[in-house]
C-alpha cells in the first residue's frame, strides 16, 4: 500500500513537472513563475527523498539475493542505474536549490534537473506502482 502511494506520488510529480516544464515559457518573467517553481522545488525534494529511500531499499534487497546470481543481470542493472541516477540528480538538485537561496542558482542547471527529474521520478513511480524491486 505504501509502495503504491509512494509510486503514485512520484508519477504525479513527474507528470505535473513535465506539464509545467512545457508551459513555463508561456508565463516566464511573471511573478507567478517563481511562485510556481518554488512549490515544485518542495514537491521534487519530497519525490527525490522517496526515490532515494526506494533506491536504497532495492539495493539492499539486491544484496541479500546473494552472490550466486550472475552479477550483471537485468535486475542488477535496473536497480543500480536508477539508484545512481537518483543519487546524482538529488545531489545536483540540493546543490542548485541551496544556491537559489543565495541567489546564485543556474537557470540552465534547473532545466537539466527538471528534465531529469521527470525521467527519474517517473521511472521510480512506475517501479513502485508495479511492485518491481521486491524481494
Amino acid at each position: 500500500m505504501v509502495r503504491h502511494l509512494s509510486g503514485a506520488y512520484c508519477i504525479a510529480v513527474a507528470a505535473a513537472l513535465a506539464a509545467n516544464l512545457a508551459v513555463s515559457p508561456l508565463y516566464g518573467g511573471t511573478a507567478l513563475f517563481d511562485q510556481v517553481w518554488a512549490v515544485f522545488d518542495w514537491l521534487m525534494a519530497a519525490g527525490l527523498a522517496v526515490a532515494m529511500v526506494s533506491g536504497v531499499a532495492d539495493k539492499v534487497r539486491l544484496g541479500r539475493a546473494g552472490d550466486d546470481e550472475m552479477p550483471y543481470t537485468r535486475r542488477h542493472l535496473d536497480v543500480n542505474v536508477l539508484f545512481h541516477a537518483t543519487l546524482l540528480l538529488t545531489l545536483l538538485f540540493l546543490w542548485n536549490w541551496s544556491s537559489k537561496w543565495m541567489s546564485q542558482d543556474s537557470a540552465m542547471m534547473w532545466t537539466v534537473i527538471d528534465a531529469a527529474a521527470v525521467a527519474v521520478l517517473g521511472s521510480t513511480g512506475f517501479r513502485l506502482w508495479n511492485g518491481r524491486g521486491r524481494g
